[in-house]
C-alpha cells in the first residue's frame, strides 16, 4: 500500500475519531473540486456536471481522474493533500492575475 506523502491524521486519536478526520478530508477535498468547478468568468454558465468537472480539472491543473475521484468521494484522505495543493497554487495565480489587472488598469 502506498503511503500518503502527509500525514495529515493524528495517530493518537481513538480509532472512530480518525475515521472521521479521514471522512472529513474526503469531505473537504469533494468541497473544493465542486468549488473549483463552479469558478467561471462573468456571464459564462456554469454548465453541467462534465463541464464542471472539465473546469476544476484545468483550474486545478490535475487530471480529471483525480478530480472525478475527489469529486464523487472514490478515494480515500490520501487524496486531500493533492487537491489542497492544487487549491492553494489556484488562489495564489488568480491573486497574481487580479494584481496585475488592478496595476494595468
Amino acid at each position: 500500500m502506498k503511503m500518503a506523502k502527509h500525514n495529515l491524521c493524528s495517530p493518537n486519536l481513538p480509532f472512530a475519531d480518525a475515521q472521521s478526520e479521514q471522512a472529513n478530508l474526503v469531505l473537504e477535498a469533494q468541497r473544493i473540486v465542486v468549488w473549483a468547478g463552479e469558478l467561471s468568468e462573468f456571464g459564462e454558465p456554469v454548465g453541467g456536471i462534465g463541464t464542471q468537472l472539465n473546469r476544476a480539472a484545468r483550474l486545478l491543473q490535475l487530471h480529471p481522474g483525480v478530480v472525478w475521484r475527489a469529486r464523487y468521494k472514490r478515494a480515500g484522505p490520501e487524496i486531500f493533500p493533492t487537491i489542497w495543493e492544487a487549491r492553494n497554487a489556484l488562489v495564489e495565480r488568480e491573486a497574481t492575475v487580479q494584481s496585475r489587472m488592478r496595476r494595468a488598469g
